[in-house]
């Protein structure tokens, strides 16, 4: 039977980090380099960190019981946010500029490929109203169907004040991409064929892991509150299944991000290796 470690995941809720971390740790800083200043340089692993005992991936909401190793964890956290919403050029590579300096340009994430455009057969048709269409996509493999709208662990979607489904987007990064297509993972026929063990890459030294990414965006319909939101213009496809007038509709808006998953894989510590550290905004 194959095992598979990409289905168990560690959950850790990236807050703002406190000043409180193991003063021996480079990364106990808001750049990866150690200093105290914001920057584009993506983290990719959590060297020399000591995980004092007791302190152990799960999935549960259990406190760890370290409170300097977690600090660690959202410092990496935070880092990582930062670094994927630095502003981009039209590679994704980014910009010289500080963070907040930039606010028409793209996001460093917004060069990454959804699993629309990663597997075949899943993406947008020449006869889809979307075909062409430039800027963000979001479509019934981005969560957008009624049974996948319904929010984990209850029976609802999540709806907003003015009565719009939120909607999903999913990122991942090139070194995911290479590791599904070397080992023959983009069809469903190659996943039944694979008998390895799922092992995605793990980021070390100046290497980045596996990196996914799930966003969250609310459609926004009152423009003064553009200002209150990153924003970005997106065509929402509605397909006929799901469509009131049986045919498939494209609906062009404005949508506002409001939430963020980021998942990466890593070397350190060991005990960590075979999950995926997950942050949440």
């Amino acid at each position: 039977m194959m095992k598979s470690k990409y289905a168990i995941a560690l959950s850790l809720i990236a807050l703002t980090p406190v000043l409180t971390y193991a003063d021996a740790y480079k990364q106990n800083a808001l750049c990866v380099s150690g200093e105290s200043k914001l920057c584009s340089t993506m983290p990719v692993d959590l060297p020399d960190l000591t995980v004092a005992q007791g302190y152990a991936p799960n999935t549960n909401s259990t406190t760890p019981s370290s409170n300097v190793a977690q600090d660690n964890f959202d410092w990496f956290s935070w880092q990582m946010f930062i670094a994927l919403n630095w502003p981009a050029d039209s590679q994704g590579q980014p910009l010289p500029n500080p963070i907040g300096s930039k606010p028409e340009a793209p996001r460093v994430w917004q060069s990454w490929s959804s699993p629309n455009q990663v597997f075949p057969g899943n993406g947008l048709n020449t006869s889809s109203c979307a075909a062409g269409k430039k800027g963000l996509v979001l479509f019934r493999n981005t969560k957008f169907s009624t049974h996948s709208f319904i929010e984990p662990f209850t029976k609802w979607p999540l709806i907003d004040q003015a009565g719009n489904y939120v909607v999903y987007d999913i990122r991942m990064n090139t070194i995911e991409i290479t590791y599904l297509q070397n080992n023959n993972l983009l069809t469903k026929a190659g996943q039944q064929q694979f008998t390895g063990t799922y092992d995605f890459p793990t980021g070390i030294n100046s290497t980045q892991g596996a990196t996914e990414i799930k966003t969250a965006w609310r459609i926004l319909t009152d423009s003064s509150s553009f200002a209150n939101y990153y924003t970005t213009p997106a065509t929402i496809v509605v397909s006929k299944d799901n469509s009131v007038t049986g045919q498939e509709m494209c609906l062009d808006v404005t949508v506002g991000l409001v939430g963020m998953h980021i998942m990466q894989k890593i070397t350190n510590p060991g005990q960590f290796s075979d999950f995926w550290v997950w942050a949440t905004f």
